[in-house]
């Protein structure tokens, strides 16, 4: 079976068992309703991102080369899967489980003897995958109802990530400087470290998501190389309360 599936199907797993019981609020139908689904929320939409690809070579344990791919301002679809908010007592800070999907194109390099952003025939594509608690305070309505109000959250999120790459990158020596290139295809197996901070706006069943952050892949030991991407991205969406 495609390892990519399987963990996907693992981060799923963990969300819901791991999805907190909704909160007591003033909102007697939601309260009352018995469905496995209640409270769910389901994000579709469209993230703008600034991505980095950084690959990192090992040998004996130290760090001896490395380069970052990158990309101009792209688009991806985004998925997200929002367990019930709680909140601690009658504060506004509270936490939800979140599992969220995001794809991602790098195609170029900043290398030391050229400072510029540019092409130089390497580039990865792949996608990520998030499953994790997300901690916030929230300055607006604490529940929306049917996907009315507002709200306006400051969070962070560490969990379990899934990253997915392939493609090559010139690799530069720490010590001479000469360049390597070097194709990888890599998959986190099954999950890895992941952590995100961010700023989500709604209003009604509309979406305003800024979030920075990315998972890794640390898979080197002795020797090989080691994954990590960070993304800065903007995404606009429509929300689903179920």
């Amino acid at each position: 079976m495609n390892k990519g599936l399987c963990s996907f199907g693992f981060l799923i797993l963990l969300a819901f068992l791991t999805n907190p019981t909704l909160a007591k609020s003033e909102e007697s139908d939601i309260k009352n309703n018995k469905h496995w689904y209640t409270g769910i929320i389901l994000d579709l939409g469209v993230t703008f991102s600034q991505v980095d690809l950084d690959v990192d070579k090992f040998e004996n344990g130290s760090k001896v080369s490395g380069g970052t791919l990158s990309t101009d301002i792209s688009y991806a679809p985004y998925i997200n899967i929002g367990s019930p908010y709680k909140y601690f007592g009658n504060t506004k800070f509270g936490y939800n489980i979140q599992l969220s999907y995001s794809s991602y194109n790098v195609d170029k390099q900043e290398l030391k003897n050229d400072d510029d952003l540019k092409d130089h025939d390497t580039s990865a594509n792949g996608y990520y995958i998030y499953g994790m608690p997300v901690f916030f305070y929230n300055l607006g309505d604490k529940y929306l109802k049917d996907g009315k109000g507002w709200s306006v959250k400051f969070g962070v999120g560490v969990g379990l990530g899934y990253l997915s790459a392939e493609g090559d990158i010139i690799l530069e020596d720490l010590n001479d400087g000469s360049q390597e290139k070097t194709s990888f295809d890599v998959q986190t197996d099954p999950v890895d470290l992941a952590a995100f901070v961010l700023t989500d706006i709604r209003l009604n069943n509309f979406l305003v998501l800024i979030r920075g952050g990315g998972p890794w892949i640390i898979n080197h030991e002795e020797n090989g190389n080691e994954f990590g991407l960070f993304e800065f991205s903007i995404v606009l969406g429509y929300s689903f309360y179920f």
